[in-house]
């Protein structure tokens, strides 16, 4: 885990502008600290997972984290 100091100043580069769903989530999800907006997380998520996502999922990470691998193996 990121910390607080380490998670603001990454996110204040805007770090996620200009990269593909697949590598946002690959970053955010398997990051504790929120790094980037959550509504541009919620929809890089939904690129990647190809389903919607609701918002009360993103408190269980290590669900979506378990789908998302899921989904990259069997790809």
């Amino acid at each position: 885990m990121m910390k607080e100091r380490a998670a603001v100043a990454l996110y204040d580069t805007r770090w996620w502008e200009g990269l593909d769903a697949g590598m946002i989530v690959a970053v955010q999800l398997y990051e504790e600290r929120t790094i980037m907006p959550t509504g541009e997380f919620q929809m890089a998520l939904q690129a990647a997972l190809g389903r919607p996502v609701w918002t009360h999922e993103l408190a269980n990470p290590g669900a979506l984290q378990s789908e998302l691998e899921r989904k990259q193996v069997v790809k």
